[in-house]
């Protein structure tokens, strides 16, 4: 089998081997390689700025303390 770059980063991440994914359920697998790419990210400013503008962006309701203190 190859294995690819998400592969990989779930190995590293949650410290499992290659052949322990394969055993993986399909929401263990996706909730893995979710939590491996925003480790990854927080390791780099600009990571860090992905992710807190993509937080940003799946805000759907606004934040009217925030708002208030800004706008009046």
């Amino acid at each position: 089998m190859i294995y690819t770059l998400p592969e990989k980063l779930i190995c590293d991440y949650a410290r499992i081997s290659f052949s322990d994914i394969e055993d993986l359920q399909v929401d263990d697998y996706q909730l893995l390689l979710r939590d491996a790419v925003i480790h990854k990210l927080s390791q780099t400013e600009k990571g860090e700025e992905y992710l807190e503008k993509a937080w940003v962006l799946e805000q759907t309701t606004p934040d009217r303390k925030r708002l208030r203190e800004r706008f009046g």
